[in-house]
């Protein structure tokens, strides 16, 4: 039996151009059909270059943000310069994949180093 699609609601999105990144997210949280709130911010900087556009539970992706926000930083300083968004990429992927039986997360991870850089990590799991 093939398990049906997670369906979040919510759209997020990253496009890369020549000199940066855009990111873009609805606003509107939802649990199943009933509307939470109308003004979500869906759109978490997580230092000067990187930005994350997230869905899923907002727990879950508010715990990644901090984590990974306070290990870019720490990087940061130890190496005096920008954090990598590579770097943010993989420390998100093994937060999720570590979790990945308790946590409902999808996040793109965008951002800036010496070129523009886009990823994407997702774990969503059926209730």
């Amino acid at each position: 039996m093939i398990d049906d699609p997670v369906s979040t609601g919510t759209t997020i999105m990253a496009l890369r151009y020549r000199d940066g990144v855009l990111v873009a997210a609805d606003s509107r949280t939802s649990s199943g059909a009933y509307v939470v709130s109308r003004i979500t911010n869906k759109l978490h900087q997580v230092s000067e270059n990187i930005i994350f556009c997230v869905s899923g539970s907002a727990a879950d992706t508010q715990r990644i943000k901090r984590i990974v926000q306070s290990e870019v930083n720490k990087l940061s300083l130890i190496e005096n310069k920008p954090p990598s968004v590579d770097k943010a990429a993989n420390m998100v992927s093994k937060i999720i994949y570590e979790n990945k039986d308790n946590m409902t997360a999808a996040i793109i991870i965008a951002g800036f180093d010496t070129t523009s850089k886009i990823n994407k990590v997702e774990h969503l799991r059926n209730h």
